[in-house]
């Protein structure tokens, strides 16, 4: 029912709304049932140590009796986080374990050995890998609907009025330009590498998304 709803709100709002109000759903959701409902109960009655996430957000239950805050910011670090961590990680992990690529594997541990105190964050060869693996095989491949905002934008040339609902999604700004992205589906992690071609490079990366509605698990 959750995934419907997004879609009709996205794109079909007018039925969507119709619908909500005839079926009584929305009402339902907004009174805190199915998922919702369980992450409220667990908020209120789970047993956590004061240094915990949970008991912040325990402190903001006066203003937030509902506990919605609670809910939200479970849903972004166990559903957005987790399951897309994990699928990022196994297609790299399966990826680079492929005889073809024995190489980036050797090229890997003999980077990690050699930098035992190095941040991880600033291993250039690990960089490379896991961007590599997000722009092949990005962990959430749907189109990301945004409206035109008042006033309409020209895109490309096409004049599209306030409210039309635009998209795209990573795996095409992965692909499309060749010139930036040589050999689009072939895994080459050493282009992350080359200076030249770098900003336009991270300008077409969209694994995240990208502007004030990017992903918040980025860094």
């Amino acid at each position: 029912m959750c995934t419907a709803e997004q879609y009709l709100r996205y794109y079909l709002p007018a039925l969507g709304r119709f619908l909500a109000e005839v079926t009584g759903y929305g009402r339902l959701r907004s009174d805190g049932v199915g998922c919702v409902r369980y992450v409220q109960e667990t908020v209120r009655n789970a047993t956590v140590a004061t240094h915990t996430l949970l008991h912040k957000l325990r402190l903001y239950e006066n203003e937030d009796p509902d506990l919605r805050l609670a809910a939200s910011e479970c849903m972004d670090h166990l559903v957005a986080g987790l399951d897309t961590t994990g699928d990022a990680l196994c297609f790299l992990m399966y990826h680079i374990s492929c005889p073809a690529l024995q190489s980036c594997q050797d090229r890997l541990r003999a980077e990690l050995l050699a930098n035992p105190s190095v941040p991880v964050d600033n291993l250039p060869y690990l960089d490379a890998l896991v961007k590599e693996g997000l722009r092949v095989y990005n962990p959430a491949p749907v189109s990301l609907p945004r409206h035109v905002p008042e006033g309409g934008r020209v895109i490309d040339g096409v004049w599209l009025p306030a409210g039309t609902i635009v998209s795209c999604q990573a795996h095409t700004l992965h692909r499309y330009d060749t010139r930036v992205f040589p050999e689009p589906d072939d895994f080459l992690p050493d282009r992350w590498l080359d200076p030249q071609g770098a900003i336009e490079r991270n300008q077409l990366f969209f694994a995240f998304g990208a502007g004030g509605r990017g992903c918040i698990g980025k860094q």
